[in-house]
């Protein structure tokens, strides 16, 4: 016996339409850290090597790194075992995976927040006394 079913992923960009760092102020959400993630460097070629420069990082994203920027992407490296690989290069798979997970970790806070505010706005809307 089969059992075909689908699964649907619903893109979030219609309702929320802005970058996660700023969902962070506008949910008021508590212990978030901002990550970094470097949409534009990741390429088929530098996955074959599974090797990324450090000093390469940030130079070609929308905006570019500042120094600060730069600090927190070095901490996140060291933070994440075996992702530095020596003095200037990092494992991208593993840093990928560290941003998916803090990024899936980051979604559900932020569902979670929105639940509540909901529930409370829609509450304070119908209820009288």
């Amino acid at each position: 016996m089969t059992i075909q079913k689908k699964i649907y992923f619903k893109d979030t960009l219609p309702v929320l339409n802005c970058k996660h760092s700023a969902l962070i102020e506008r949910f008021e959400l508590k212990d978030v850290k901002r990550e970094l993630f470097l949409y534009k460097y990741y390429t088929f070629d530098r996955l074959d090597s599974n090797k990324g420069t450090i000093d390469e990082v940030g130079v070609d994203e929308d905006g570019e790194w500042t120094k600060e920027d730069n600090k927190t992407f070095n901490a996140n490296i060291d933070s994440i075992p075996d992702c530095r690989v020596d003095e200037n290069h990092f494992n991208l798979y593993k840093y990928a995976e560290f941003y998916c997970i803090k990024d899936v970790n980051y979604s559900d806070k932020h569902s979670i927040n929105s639940k509540d505010t909901f529930t409370k706005s829609s509450k304070s809307m119908f209820i009288t006394s």
